[in-house]
């Protein structure tokens, strides 16, 4: 008898528990019960049509917010001029088909539909420079039972974007995002920014090393056309970008800064030595190359002659100018003698305030220290004193004095009995020389001049 009634409580337990009765309210294995039991309601009892438009009359409009949050930077192809942006796009519309009463399933307020089963809008990015736009993954979305939907894909989107480049490397950019429907009008689709995160920056946002960004806007434009008189809206985000990149200003500035310092060398070198030139031509090369590297990293449709473009051929131009000028002076240098004398305007300038300002002076005779070229007396002098003095063992260090002193004293006493005027011919080529001298040290204070003037009016 007991053993009947243990097994009669049983079955009716178990049947209890069966019924769900047994699970408290807001229990999860409760939640995945009503969850599935309101689907099913949802997608097969009421026989939801994912094609059709989610309204009660033909006339209704859907409205729809869009969002865009920003998360990296991936790059912008300057020469291509296409921009690679990562986001998350957050899209939210109602759709009237998904509603219900969250006390008639268990107090299930919301659920995750794959996007797959539902109606959503056909918005797409107009500026693609993709060959089609789509999600990276096709996230679930968010159904509330006020018949709100909320997606949030992630997208890896290209966009053409018209460069400004005329103050590269110190270039700011803005390029547009703009999204609208492929098929419907205003009065079927309609769009807004989202009103909470319209336009930002992710606080899961990746820093990039080459670019900051210092505008993110968003902004809903109607556009009509004289064929129609739907409206046709879009949402259009604006980023704005500041080059950073300190890589780009070393590439292309530094070689430069460089190359007119070595310019300047061009001057200071001897008048009559021909290494002049050849040393202008190798740096009119250097500036040849990097003009084609920049030509090879910028797009060439641009309206604009960039900054840095402009600078090159600057400083290219002040080189030629200035291989141009060391030729004159190497050929005042070299034919100027052979003409004759040098013209009296010629002289008066180098002998005048001119030629003092540009440090050309006459030569006076100073005491050598050091020389290189002795005559045979001076070699016969000094080999003498060394052969008397050798068995001296003190005599190498005063040796050393005692034969510069008496060479001095030997080159002084032969200038003395020498004739004191010149030779007309070497005072020819000596003005000519003096002449090469002053032009060059001019043509030194001039291009510096120029340069700084050149620069700060290019660059700032």
């Amino acid at each position: 008898m007991e053993l009947k009634l243990a097994v009669i409580c049983l079955t009716i337990l178990m049947l209890f528990c069966s019924s769900g009765l047994c699970h408290p309210p807001g229990s999860n294995d409760s939640l995945i019960v009503e969850e599935a039991r309101l689907l099913k309601w949802l997608f097969e009892d009421q026989t939801y049509d994912k094609y059709a438009r989610p309204v009660l009359k033909t006339k209704d409009t859907v409205n729809m917010t869009l969002g865009m949050n920003l998360v990296q930077i991936v790059d912008l192809d300057e020469k291509s001029q296409i921009l690679t942006l990562s986001l998350y796009i957050t899209k939210s519309w109602t759709d009237i088909q998904l509603q219900w009463h969250p006390e008639d399933f268990g107090g299930v307020s919301h659920i995750r539909v794959p996007i797959s089963k539902l109606w959503k809008p056909d918005i797409v990015l107009y500026n693609s420079a993709a060959e089609e736009y789509k999600m990276t993954f096709e996230a679930n979305a968010v159904v509330y039972s006020s018949g709100m939907v909320l997606w949030v894909p992630h997208a890896m989107v290209k966009v053409y974007c018209q460069l400004d480049m005329s103050r590269f490397p110190f270039d700011e950019q803005k390029c547009e995002l703009k999204f609208g429907s492929w098929t419907y009008d205003g009065f079927m689709l309609n769009m807004e920014p989202s009103s909470y995160n319209s336009a930002e920056v992710s606080s899961t946002y990746i820093l990039s090393g080459e670019w900051d960004v210092t505008s993110w806007e968003a902004k809903k434009n109607v556009k009509y056309y004289a064929c129609c008189k739907e409206p046709y809206p879009d949402v259009t985000y604006t980023i704005g970008l500041k080059r950073v990149s300190v890589y780009h200003r070393y590439m292309f500035l530094f070689p430069v800064i460089m190359l007119c310092i070595l310019t300047m060398f061009l001057f200071v070198l001897p008048p009559e030595s021909g290494e002049k030139v050849n040393l202008g031509i190798g740096i009119v090369l250097a500036y040849v190359f990097m003009l084609l590297m920049l030509e090879n990293y910028l797009p060439t449709e641009l309206t604009q002659v960039p900054m840095i473009g402009a600078y090159y051929c600057f400083n290219l131009v002040m080189v030629v100018l200035s291989i141009i000028i060391s030729m004159f002076v190497l050929n005042m240098c070299v034919r100027g003698p052979r003409r004759g004398s040098a013209p009296n305007w010629l002289k008066s300038l180098v002998h005048g305030k001119l030629g003092s300002l540009c440090c050309v002076r006459e030569e006076r005779y100073s005491p050598l220290v050091h020389f290189e070229h002795r005559d045979d007396d001076e070699a016969q002098l000094t080999s003498n004193i060394v052969r008397n003095n050798d068995t001296d063992e003190m005599t190498d260090l005063n040796t050393n004095k005692l034969d510069k002193t008496l060479t001095e004293i030997l080159r002084y006493l032969k200038s003395s009995n020498q004739d004191p005027r010149p030779s007309p011919a070497q005072v020819n080529q000596d003005e000519w020389y003096k002449a090469a001298l002053m032009l060059d040290r001019i043509a030194l204070i001039l291009y510096i001049i120029v340069c700084i003037i050149g620069s700060i009016c290019i660059l700032l």
